[in-house]
């Protein structure tokens, strides 16, 4: 398949947009477990899970199709707490997800020393200004899973407005995911 033909998940477009102009990683510091929680929900949209009451549970456990979801739906179990899976899925998961990025042909490590580790973005990264432009435009309109995401991590900053940041951070429904993550209490994960 052709890289732009390629649809990405929820966390292979939130790592994308975490990178700088430079190619520096430079998403929230619990990037990993925002990473996580977007995959239990693009398994949530696929139909594989569903989450109540913090408690997952699995649906169908046959294999989405892509190698980051099928290891996520393969860590699964009855009864597994949201928080419990992202404490245990966070570790390594942004090497993982850059390792598969760079071998699907979509970011190349640059090989140069630096402080920090940069990246050559060999696709255009989704636009965070495109997909929160009509959140700001109509904000009694639905927020995109996506968008979402975007406002709840942190990267929304600077496409838009902080007083329209603010309004639309209002406005996020709670899904019982991106709570338990955007919870500073919750110890081992942020």
């Amino acid at each position: 398949m052709p890289v732009r033909e390629r649809t990405f998940t929820l966390a292979e477009s939130l790592l994308l947009v975490s990178f700088d102009r430079w190619g520096v990683l430079r998403g929230p510091a619990d990037l990993a477990a925002w990473l996580a929680a977007a995959e239990l929900t693009d398994l949530v949209a696929a139909g594989r899970i569903t989450v109540r009451d913090g408690v997952i549970a699995v649906l169908n456990a046959q294999p989405p199709g892509n190698p980051m979801l099928d290891d996520a739906l393969a860590m699964l179990h009855p009864g597994l707490r949201v928080r419990d899976h992202l404490e245990t899925r966070t570790v390594d998961l942004i090497r993982a997800y850059l390792h598969a990025l760079a071998a699907a042909g979509l970011i190349r490590r640059r090989l140069r020393r630096f402080v920090r580790p940069r990246y050559e973005l060999l696709i255009a990264p989704p636009s965070a200004a495109d997909v929160l432009g009509p959140c700001v435009e109509d904000p009694s309109a639905p927020v995109s899973t996506f968008a979402a995401y975007l406002l709840r991590t942190g990267l929304a900053a600077g496409h838009v407005p902080p007083v329209e940041l603010a309004k639309l951070r209002e406005t996020l429904p709670h899904d019982g995911i991106t709570d338990i993550v955007a919870d500073r209490s919750v110890p081992g994960v942020l």
